[in-house]
């Protein structure tokens, strides 16, 4: 953003002696150069404009923000893992252990990559939903991964994330000097994590690391994040909790459980106070508890707001039955290949008024399944869009509806006793909007049946598959290469 002029005075027009100037010009010169040798954002990677900055802040002014449970970019905190990995330090760290293989996402270069939950977890609950996911998962060595970093082929992009760090990461899994930088990293962020209300260690910590053009969609977490990039820029997009009605939300039992169904690039969302920055190494990113958040290792040239198109009918991500504006989509600017980690902590229990809508459609979420199972969500459509006919292959009939209705009225019922008052409409509506904005999962014509597998069909291609062999069967991904 430019800086506005200061006017008026009468050393207004008056110039700076030329040794001044070029002293001054040097200076200048000489910060730029260690804010980019750095990494540090600079003034040519602006907030979109009608999006609010995150703040940037030293560790002490930092920590109020964190107290409050407020996101901010900590300027000052220096780690072991910002300050020494790069690609080769992390091949020579992986060369000298065991050969270990780990997660990788890949897809088309255009949508790259929706993160789902394994499919072992949709064939416990009885698969509730139809799917057919895009991105494929598979496992591969670090080495390999490095190589597939380096080709020159990015018509599919590559993005490995996996826990090396806390309670999920066998001792097995990490290099002896990637887990001691973890820890010293860990013991690092405790200076700024200390100040998260209940904070008593780090539950995890993850590495990423990703192609250029890689979007991670807009979705939250329970646990309050530290972000630690250690090469590349990433910007992030962030949206205070609660907005379910605005950003609708994937059902607890969908594969894309915690993602929002609008997409907060291309979709028009006026009422909502978007927070943007763009972070890089020597920042570290506090990410509070159910905040959503978007990471992109592109930069979005701003649509125009007057260059949008009404959609024929609701975009897939959110069908809540208007028309939506959509943005045209505009050429991305990739910015470069990332590497990062992220440390989090357990869930804690929170008071925050604006998640009292997410406990209520949590709520009345468990009604359906406690009631109907794996048909939970086929009850769901269909008392949405209001076919509730004897559906005999599916087992459900117009009785059930009845009691399916009479339960979720109940349960809202229940929770506006609970609730601080601030929501004053009537129960019926309260369930109505949460069924309206739930609609569009489950097919309304068509075979479909809660139970029937995911569809595996329209996987992006793997493009190592020549050093790959096929997973076992039952395996949440599909080759394990190396």
């Amino acid at each position: 953003m430019p800086r506005k002029k200061r006017g008026g005075g009468a050393n207004a027009t008056r110039k700076a002696p030329p040794v001044l100037l070029a002293a001054v010009l040097g200076a200048a010169a000489a910060i730029a150069a260690v804010r980019v040798r750095r990494g540090t954002v600079s003034d040519d990677t602006p907030v979109t404009p009608g999006r609010v900055a995150v703040p940037r802040l030293p560790l002490a002014k930092a920590r109020q923000l964190i107290a409050r449970g407020e996101p901010v970019v900590i300027t000052d905190l220096r780690t072991p893992a910002a300050a020494n990995w790069s690609m080769a330090y992390l091949e020579d760290a992986f060369r000298a252990h065991d050969p270990v293989v780990m997660t990788v996402a890949t897809d088309l270069a255009a949508r790259c990559c929706r993160y789902y939950e394994p499919r072992r977890e949709a064939i416990r609950r009885g698969y509730p939903y139809p799917f057919k996911p895009k991105t494929r998962l598979y496992k591969d060595t670090f080495a390999g991964f490095a190589d597939t970093l380096r080709s020159e082929n990015r018509t599919t992009l590559h993005y490995l994330h996996d826990v090396f760090f806390g309670d999920a990461a066998p001792a097995w899994l990490t290099p002896p000097k990637i887990a001691s930088d973890m820890q010293r990293t860990a013991e690092a962020l405790g200076a700024a994590a200390t100040a998260v209300p209940g904070f008593d260690r780090f539950a995890h910590g993850k590495l990423w690391i990703g192609m250029k053009g890689v979007v991670m969609p807009l979705h939250y977490d329970s646990t309050d994040n530290f972000y630690v990039p250690f090469f590349g820029r990433k910007k992030v997009v962030l949206v205070e909790p609660g907005h379910l009605e605005e950003l609708g939300r994937f059902p607890n039992g969908h594969p894309l459980a915690g993602s929002a169904r609008a997409d907060v690039d291309l979709d028009v969302l006026d009422d909502l106070e978007i927070f943007e920055t763009v972070v890089a190494p020597g920042d570290v990113l506090y990410l509070p508890a159910n905040w959503w958040h978007q990471f992109a290792s592109v930069r979005r040239r701003h649509p125009r707001a007057d260059r949008c198109v009404a959609s024929a009918r609701p975009p897939p991500s959110t069908r809540r039955g208007r028309v939506f504006q959509r943005l045209i989509p505009t050429q991305e600017q990739p910015f470069e290949d990332t590497g990062a980690l992220n440390f989090w902590t357990p869930p804690r229990e929170t008071e925050d008024p604006r998640l009292q809508l997410f406990l209520l459609w949590d709520g009345l979420e468990r009604e359906l399944v406690n009631l109907f199972g794996n048909r939970a969500g086929f009850m769901h459509e269909r008392m949405a869009t209001g076919e509730v006919e004897q559906d005999a292959r599916a087992g459900i009939g117009t009785m059930d509806a009845r009691q399916a209705w009479g339960a979720l009225v109940a349960h809202a019922t229940k929770w506006k006793e609970w609730s601080d008052g601030s929501d004053d409409r009537p129960e019926e509506g309260l369930v109505a909007v949460y069924l309206t904005a739930g609609r569009g999962l489950i097919p309304r014509r068509g075979d479909w049946l809660p139970g029937t597998a995911w569809d595996m069909s329209d996987l992006a291609p793997l493009s190592v598959a020549e050093r790959c062999e096929p997973a076992p069967e039952g395996a949440t991904f599909t080759h394990v290469c190396g």
